[in-house]
C-alpha cells in the first residue's frame, strides 16, 4: 500500500501548515489552474460538490470527476483532496440535496485511487465510517470535518467530535466555526489545542476568523485554506497571499 500524503509531509508539518487552495465551479476552471500554479499552494481540494454535473445520476458524476481529476494531476501535478459536501455543510443558505450519503460514498469511492485526501462529513457518522475505511484501504488520508456557520462550537461539541474522529480514525479533524468576538476565536483555539486528536484544522470563519487562517498552526492546524478566485467559505482569502503569509510566518520551506 502507497505511503499516505500526510505522512510523506511531516518534516514539512514539523514548520508550517500545508496551504490548500479550493477549486470551484466558478468562472474558467483555467484561470483557477493558473491561479493555483502563481500561488505555490501544497494542496489542491476539488469541492465536486459545487459543479452541476456532480448533481446527476452516479455514472455521469462519476466520469466527471474522473476527468476533472485526470486534468488536474496532468495540468498542475499537485496532490489532491477530494470533497464532495453535503449540504447541510455547504454554507447558511444550501442548495436542496440531490445527492445521498450512500450515492456520495459510492461515487467517492471510485475516485479515491486518484486522490491523496478526502473530507467527509464527521455528523454523517454513518457515511463517514465507512468512506474512513475505504480510503485507508487506498492509502487516502482522511479529514472528518464539522461546519457551524451560525455560531461557535462549545467545549463539549468539539470534545465529541474529537472522540468521535478517534473512534473511527480518521487522520485529521477539521472543525470550522463563526465567532461572534474575538474571545470567542481566542476560546475556540485555545480549546482545540487542547483536544487529543493529533492532527486538527481549526478554522474561524467570517471576518473575525480570518486570524485562524494565518496563525492556526500555533494552535495544532496542519492545513489552511485559499481560494482560487472566489472565497468557498467566509472568511476565506486568496490562496496566493495566504501562501506568502505563511510562508512569512513559518519560513520559506
Amino acid at each position: 500500500m502507497k505511503s499516505s500524503f500526510l505522512s510523506r509531509q511531516e518534516k514539512l508539518l514539523a514548520t508550517r501548515p500545508l496551504v490548500v487552495g479550493t477549486l470551484l465551479n466558478h468562472g474558467k476552471i483555467a484561470e483557477q489552474f493558473a491561479a493555483a500554479r502563481r500561488s505555490g499552494i501544497d494542496l489542491l481540494e476539488l469541492r465536486l460538490d459545487t459543479f452541476p454535473q456532480a448533481q446527476g445520476p452516479f455514472q455521469k458524476t462519476y466520469e466527471f470527476g474522473r476527468s476533472l481529476l485526470r486534468e488536474i494531476k496532468e495540468k498542475l501535478h499537485l496532490p489532491v483532496l477530494l470533497t464532495l459536501r453535503a449540504h447541510d455543510e455547504r454554507g447558511p443558505h444550501p442548495t436542496r440535496e440531490t445527492l445521498s450519503d450512500a450515492h456520495r460514498a459510492e461515487i467517492m469511492a471510485r475516485l479515491l485511487p486518484s486522490v491523496d485526501m478526502v473530507d467527509v462529513e464527521l455528523r454523517h457518522a454513518p457515511f463517514a465510517k465507512r468512506m474512513t475505511v475505504v480510503a485507508h484501504i487506498h492509502g487516502v488520508d482522511v479529514i472528518h470535518s464539522a461546519h457551524n456557520f451560525s455560531g461557535i462550537w462549545t467545549k463539549s461539541q468539539m470534545a465529541r467530535f474529537c472522540a468521535a474522529s478517534r473512534g473511527m480514525k480518521g487522520d485529521v479533524l477539521k472543525l470550522a466555526m463563526m465567532p461572534a468576538s474575538n474571545d470567542q476565536l481566542e476560546s475556540f483555539l485555545g480549546t482545540g489545542k487542547n483536544l487529543s486528536c493529533p492532527k486538527k484544522v481549526l478554522i474561524g470563519m467570517g471576518k473575525l476568523g480570518e486570524p485562524s487562517r494565518l496563525f492556526g498552526f500555533s494552535f495544532g492546524s496542519v492545513l489552511t485554506y485559499g481560494h482560487l478566485g472566489r472565497s468557498a467559505a467566509p472568511g476565506q482569502i486568496p490562496a496566493g497571499d495566504l501562501v506568502k503569509a505563511v510562508k512569512t510566518l513559518y519560513g520559506s520551506r
